[in-house]
């Protein structure tokens, strides 16, 4: 989907990894990934003096390992040589899909090291690598469900009874509360919301209790908090994360993290149908 996908995957993709590298940010092996990319970003397309790297180094974690591990994942390529760390063709490929200098350095090497933190950061004790994985579980049970209803921006409303329409809910409440309140029972019965493009799904927030606990979030309000902060969650009018919908609470999910889940299953249902080949 990074690689070999449309424009808007491609983009989709990278604001889901940029999320994942934002989480991780604080953690010390996480900044040693990001080091070694952006260093390599910046000196694309020539060659990384590994030299030069190491005199710089100043993490804990040893610079081989971390070169070893990109390597081994596919984040860098093999070395052509002990002096060098050669051109990377991920990151060729996505700087012809954002040529700008800004979007290179501001997106790539973060969705890139998100990627690679990702895969790194396995270790269960690890706070926010939880809230990720509970998220995108979450987002599996729903995707099974098969009940999916979208989520849209909402450019405006409008009073059913006149037509006039506003820029807010507060607004074309207080406009029917004085204007049509002798006619209609329920003020809101008579709002109309004027919808934009697609933005994501909504998504049951018992399936985010369930994996959060799970995964041992342990401040179930602050997670959803921080994942809103990081673009996975879309808050609605007046910030309100949580709506009621036919007497059931739901959360909406990011489109974005919604496409990048869906590839994930697939990709999951292909390896199981090729092991079960062998």
């Amino acid at each position: 989907m990074l690689v070999n996908g449309s424009k808007e995957d491609v983009e989709q993709a990278v604001r889901v990894l940029e999320g994942i590298n934002d989480l991780v940010e604080e953690n010390p092996h996480a900044q040693a990934i990001r080091y070694v990319i952006d260093r390599w970003a910046h000196e694309y397309p020539k060659v990384v003096s590994l030299d030069e790297l190491a005199s710089e180094w100043r993490f804990t974690i040893n610079m081989d390992k971390v070169i070893e591990y990109l390597e081994s994942e596919g984040i860098l390529p093999s070395r052509a040589s002990e002096a060098a760390a050669p051109s990377f063709d991920l990151m060729s490929k996505l700087l012809q899909m954002f040529p700008s200098q800004k979007e290179f350095y501001t997106r790539i090497v973060k969705a890139v090291t998100g990627l690679a933190v990702a895969r790194y950061l396995t270790d269960p004790h690890n706070r926010r690598l939880r809230m990720i994985y509970a998220t995108l579980q979450a987002i599996s049970a729903h995707l099974s469900e098969g009940d999916r209803e979208p989520v849209h921006e909402i450019k405006g409303y409008s009073c059913k009874i006149c037509g006039k329409t506003f820029s807010s809910f507060t607004e074309a409440k207080s406009h029917v509360q004085h204007e049509h309140d002798f006619e209609v029972e329920d003020e809101e019965s008579a709002i109309e919301e004027i919808l934009g493009r697609k933005l994501g799904e909504w998504v049951r927030l018992s399936f985010f209790c369930e994996k959060a606990s799970l995964y041992g979030v342990s401040d179930f309000h602050k997670y959803l908090r921080y994942m809103l902060t990081k673009g996975a969650l879309i808050p609605q009018e007046e910030d309100v994360m949580i709506k009621r919908r036919g007497g059931e609470e739901y959360i909406a999910v990011d489109e974005a993290w919604i496409r990048v889940r869906e590839r994930m299953r697939m990709l999951e249902r292909q390896l199981i149908r090729s092991r079960r080949a062998v």
